[in-house]
C-alpha cells in the first residue's frame, strides 16, 4: 500500500472527532462490518489488556480514524491470516518494549519510526495516545497497550491490496 499523508491522517481525525455520538456509533458499526477481523482483534485485546471502557472507546475511535485515513471507499476484508501474521510480527517489538520498560528505560517511538513504512500515520496515533495519557484520560500501561495494537492495526491495513478504481 502506498504511504498515507499526514494530511491524510490528519483528514480523518478531524472528521472523526467531528461525528456526532450517532454518527460515531454508525462509522463504528461500518468499521466492524467491513472488517471484522480488526474489529474482533481490537476487541479481544482490549479485554486481554484489561482496558477499561473509556480506553476501549478511545482504541476503537483511533482504529476509525486508521481506518478512514488507510481505505479508500470499500476496502477488502483484512483476513484473520494478515491478523495473525502482522501479531506474529509485532511479538518481537512488544518483547522489545517489555524489556525496556523492566529496566527502565522509556518507550521510544523514533527507533521504530525510523524503519517503520506508514510513518505519517503511526506519527499522528501516537501524538494522540500521548496526549490522552497526558490528559490523564488513559492509563500509561494502557497507553502503551493501545499503541501496539494501532500499530497493529496499522500494519495490517500497510498490508492489503490496493482496490483499482
Amino acid at each position: 500500500m502506498k504511504q498515507v499523508s499526514r494530511r491524510e491522517v490528519e483528514k480523518a481525525f478531524e472528521k472523526v472527532a467531528k461525528a456526532q455520538p450517532r454518527a460515531l456509533s454508525k462509522l463504528i458499526e461500518s468499521m466492524a462490518k467491513e472488517q471484522p477481523n480488526i474489529c474482533a482483534y481490537l476487541l479481544d485485546s482490549a479485554q486481554e489488556d484489561e482496558l477499561n471502557n473509556n480506553e476501549e472507546s478511545f482504541l476503537l475511535f483511533l482504529a476509525a480514524v486508521i481506518w478512514q485515513a488507510m481505505s479508500y471507499g470499500p476496502s477488502p476484508e483484512i483476513s484473520d491470516d494478515v491478523v495473525d501474521l502482522v501479531i506474529e510480527e509485532q511479538g518481537k517489538l512488544e518483547e522489545y518494549i517489555e524489556r525496556e520498560q523492566q529496566t527502565g528505560f522509556s518507550f521510544t517511538s523514533s527507533i521504530i519510526m525510523d524503519s517503520y513504512h506508514q510513518k505519517e500515520a503511526l506519527d499522528v496515533i501516537t501524538g494522540a495516545v500521548l496526549d490522552l495519557e497526558e490528559l490523564g484520560k488513559i492509563r500509561h500501561d494502557s497507553g502503551t497497550a493501545m499503541m501496539l495494537h494501532l500499530m497493529t492495526t496499522i500494519s495490517c491495513f500497510d498490508r492489503q491490496p490496493e482496490v483499482q478504481a
